[in-house]
């Protein structure tokens, strides 16, 4: 059962122990050779969200549900694209275009200059979950910073860069921060996370990089 307990986990810290466990649990299955230690850590965070309870918080007289116990993990990713910048720029501004090349967002809904709507599918078709984020500093053709909005299942923060690079060539740099779920106790689940994470962001870029050198787009 997973409610024989009172929950010792608080509920933004559930909501991120789920969606972590689930990428890593969907990414370990998806391998041609399987990650055991990756599969086992993603299997303990889908239990300490779903019943909200966490044996080691136990154990050591841990309560998150009245304090907040997260750690920021950072990810930076970085490319050379053959296009000039404001080409790079104007096509990753048009949010729309996310789906085309990020694996794991199915859809982008521009809700207004600011404000948007994301809608990422989890690994193993388990299903969707959305968040919202607004723009909080922009310097066209240079730079567009983001954070998410409450209610995100992964509060985070992060900005790109566009830089030139020679002639007709782009530097684009991604630094994303994000809030572990687990606090100190799980940290060393969130950098295998960050790893997985990292890796995915990083062919992303790549997809990107494809995608606009070699295709048509809106």
């Amino acid at each position: 059962m997973l409610h024989t307990m009172n929950p010792n986990i608080n509920k933004k810290e559930r909501i991120a122990s789920v969606v972590v466990g689930a990428i890593l649990l969907g990414d370990g299955l998806l391998r041609k050779r399987k990650k055991l230690i990756q599969m086992i850590a993603g299997s303990i965070l889908l239990y300490r969200g779903m019943s909200g309870n966490s044996p080691v918080y136990r154990a050591l007289d841990i309560d998150t549900t009245y304090k907040k116990s997260l750690s920021p993990l950072n990810i930076r990713v970085s490319a050379i694209v053959n296009r000039p910048r404001t080409e790079v720029y104007n096509y990753w501004r048009h949010l729309e275009n996310m789906p085309l090349f990020m694996s794991h967002v199915s859809g982008v809904e521009v809700l207004n200059p600011i404000n948007s709507r994301w809608f990422i599918s989890l690994p193993g078709n388990i299903g969707t979950i959305h968040y919202d984020t607004a723009i909080v500093h922009e310097e066209e053709g240079h730079m567009i910073g983001w954070k998410s909005l409450p209610g995100s299942p992964v509060e985070h923060v992060g900005k790109v860069t566009f830089e030139d690079a020679g002639a007709d060539s782009t530097k684009i740099d991604i630094l994303f921060s994000y809030q572990a779920p687990g606090g100190k106790i799980g940290k060393g689940i969130a950098h295998l996370f960050t790893t997985v994470f990292q890796k995915q962001v990083r062919k992303d870029l790549e997809n990107f990089k494809w995608h606009i050198e070699k295709r048509q787009y809106v």
